[in-house]
Formats: C-alpha cells, structure tokens, sequence
C-alpha cells in the first residue's frame, strides 16, 4: 500500500495538476507559468529520479539538484506576485544567489551524491514558508472586502505552498536520522508524500479557479 501510495497516486497528483495548468498556459500571467513551470520539473525529476534507483541504486544525486532549480523556480512566482515591491524583489533575487550557491557548495564540498542534502531542503522551506506569509498578508491587505478567499486563484497557489513546505519541514530536518530506522522512514517519507499531494490538489484548483474567472469575465463582456 506504501509503494502504491508514494509512486502511483503522489506522481498522478503531480501529473493532473501539470496537465490543468498546460491546458489553460495561455490564460496564465508570468507568476502562474513558473507553477507549470514548477510541476513539469517535478514530474521529470521523479522519472529521472526512479531511472537513477534502477541503474546505480541511488537518487541522492537528482534529490539534491531538483532542489537547486526548485526554489529559483517557486522564488519567481512570488517575485512576480510581489512585484509591486522593489524591497521584497531585491530580497528575492539575494535569496535566490544565496542559496543556489549554498547549494552548489554543500553538494561539492560536504555531500557529494550520497547524502540527502537536508541543509539545503531544510533552507529552502524556511525561505519558501516565510515568502508565502509575506505574500498572504500582501493578498490580505489587497483584496476587497466583498470578494471571497476562495475566488482568488493565488490563494490556492498560495496555501499548497506553504502547506507543502511547513508539513515538510519536519521531514527534511530528520530523514537522514530516520535512514537508521525503517519504521519512521517510512511514516516520514508517507507524511512527505501526503503534503505533495495536498499541494497537487490545490494547485489543481487554483487552475481551475483561473479558469472560472476567465468564463466569468467573458460572461460580463
């Protein structure tokens, strides 16, 4: 059940979620396109990933470099939607140069390919949570009154993201402790895999949502 769980139904999250926001590409402004953007480099790191198990019994490697293009990648799509802020944009872009080079060096210098690298994932969900509460409580302050939470496609984007990154946190900090024991590895690794599907789902909707707010504006035209 374990196995069915973490590479059939976590990668069918990822896949559905990545073929709505293809399916409505044109619709999408620049932020929303680094989220497709995100999900394509999901669903290639987890085949590459499985290739690497399969010859050298070992992934650590693809592990640690998807981690290197994903935060760049979510980084852009909070750099687009606070755009409005020259502050918050600087601080992107020096976090973005921080980390990728923090990356590079951990992955040469202390790990190599066979360590997960926890200090980079670990990192990037610090950096990545503390961007989605910078960016809800810019949503917080812009939004009408009378428009509902939920009719907001970024809030979606949004709450996957942060959902994601703080219920992985905990993972990321441990799992090279809980290697030494099965048991918790696995109820690790299946508490990881709840949260990407959690986020797949949501991100699902937020498409979906942009979606029903284009028919909504095309109906009133």
């Amino acid at each position: 059940m374990s196995h069915y769980y973490n590479f059939i139904i976590a990668p069918a999250s990822t896949l559905i979620a990545l073929i709505v926001g293809l399916s409505q590409y044109q619709l999408l402004n620049r932020g929303y396109r680094t989220l497709v953007f995100f999900l394509g480099l999901s669903v290639v790191a987890s085949i590459v990933g499985r290739l690497f198990a399969f010859l050298f019994h070992n992934s650590v490697i693809v592990n640690n470099i998807y981690t290197l293009f994903e935060f760049p990648v979510l980084a852009s799509f909070f750099y687009y939607r606070l755009s409005s802020s020259l502050k918050m944009r600087r601080i992107i872009i020096i976090m973005i140069i921080a980390f990728s080079l923090m990356c590079i060096s951990l992955m040469v210098i202390s790990y190599g390919t066979n360590r997960f690298d926890d200090y980079s994932t670990s990192t990037e969900s610090l950096l990545l949570i503390f961007l989605s509460l910078v960016l809800s409580n810019s949503q917080n302050q812009s939004l009408a009154v009378f428009k509902r939470w939920g009719n907001e496609p970024v809030n979606w984007f949004n709450t996957g993201i942060l959902l994601y990154f703080s219920g992985s946190l905990f993972v990321f900090l441990l799992i090279n402790n809980f290697l030494f024991n099965e048991s918790l590895y696995y109820i690790a690794w299946n508490a990881y895999t709840t949260f990407s599907i959690c986020m797949n789902v949501l991100f699902t909707i937020g498409f979906y949502k942009i979606k029903k707010e284009q028919e909504a504006v095309v109906t009133t035209q």
